[in-house]
């Protein structure tokens, strides 16, 4: 047993004296061979680190398995109404929230300490429904979070945003200035709730959230949010209830949608306008890669990474 070994030992140690006399002996031979390999190594491991971050997008939130953002026609972008009505119509729905980008003036936006009357720059100011910190997970700091976004012109601000504006001071209950960055909407909120930075995966991108039930006071369609089914640019995500067939709910709901449009737009149910009507529910995961081809992108970058491993390999072997 011990000669085994030793002869095992011996071998091995032959190998590597004989494989860096080789080196030292074909220098540029070698380096061309192993720097193949390590570039090859390199660059497929690279783009694993890319194929796994984006696949890995929003699943980083406890639910996300049963979170589904809705699709109409094809588009991820909805109107108000829609969330408003399928709450009040399908007992089904467990939650619900609305996410507005464009009309509540947050794509950019200047907020100022009343204290201090320093104004901060914000980018990406979402308004979302109450319901938001029940479907997607946080990291709370301070505040409430299960009243946090139930008054008008409440607003929660991520941990590195607040420590801009009024650095280490307690944030809840100070009041702050909106003023949007076109100068439109000029309103003062109060903080109701501080939250953890969002990671990196995360394709719902904001520094501050402010309340939903805001924008049926600021109108930004001329009629209350909830009531408005022209203005689309709002996304809609919704949890229904355990043991409830997603296919059935589809069809349910679509039915009440082309029932609505139809009745709304005088438009003929039976017209193929009205049959080209779609509704889906996308899973949250599968959201990023809706209606584009970044799923295909990424299938290719692994077959192009995978065919540099191969051919390295080939190339370090011969």
């Amino acid at each position: 047993m011990t000669y085994g070994s030793q002869s095992f030992k011996t071998m091995i140690r032959n190998y590597i004296i004989t494989a860096f006399r080789n080196i030292v002996r074909f220098k540029l031979h070698s380096v061309i061979n192993i720097g193949g390999l390590a570039f090859g190594v390199s660059i497929f491991t690279l783009i694993m680190i890319y194929v796994v971050s984006e696949l890995s997008y929003d699943k980083y939130h406890a639910n996300y398995a049963d979170i589904y953002q809705v699709s109409l026609n094809n588009g991820l972008i909805t109107s108000a109404r829609l969330g408003h009505s399928m709450q009040e119509s399908f007992p089904e729905i467990k939650y619900m929230v609305r996410i507005d980008l464009h009309y509540g003036g947050g794509q950019k936006a200047y907020l100022t300490n009343m204290e201090s009357e320093e104004a901060v720059e914000f980018e990406d100011i979402i308004y979302a429904d109450s319901g938001f910190f029940n479907m997607f997970s946080v990291e709370p700091i301070a505040g409430d979070l299960s009243r946090a976004l139930k008054d008008p012109y409440s607003l929660v601000l991520t941990e590195s945003y607040a420590r801009k504006l009024f650095g280490g001071e307690d944030a809840i209950d100070k009041i702050v200035g909106f003023v949007s960055a076109d100068g439109r909407l000029r309103r003062d909120f109060t903080i109701t709730a501080v939250i953890g930075d969002q990671p990196g995966n995360s394709s719902l991108k904001y520094t501050a959230i402010a309340s939903f039930i805001t924008l049926n006071d600021i109108k930004p369609g001329g009629v209350e949010a909830d009531l408005d089914y022209y203005n689309w640019g709002y996304y809609t995500f919704l949890m229904l209830r355990d043991h409830i067939d997603k296919q059935l709910f589809e069809n349910k709901a679509l039915d009440e949608y082309i029932n609505f449009t139809c009745e709304t737009y005088e438009i003929d149910p039976a017209s193929e306008e009205a049959a080209e009507m779609t509704m889906d529910l996308v899973p949250l995961a599968e959201a990023p890669f809706y209606g584009n081809n970044k799923r295909q992108f990424i299938s290719l970058i692994i077959l192009l990474g995978a065919l540099i491993l191969v051919i390295a390999l080939i190339n370090f072997l011969n």
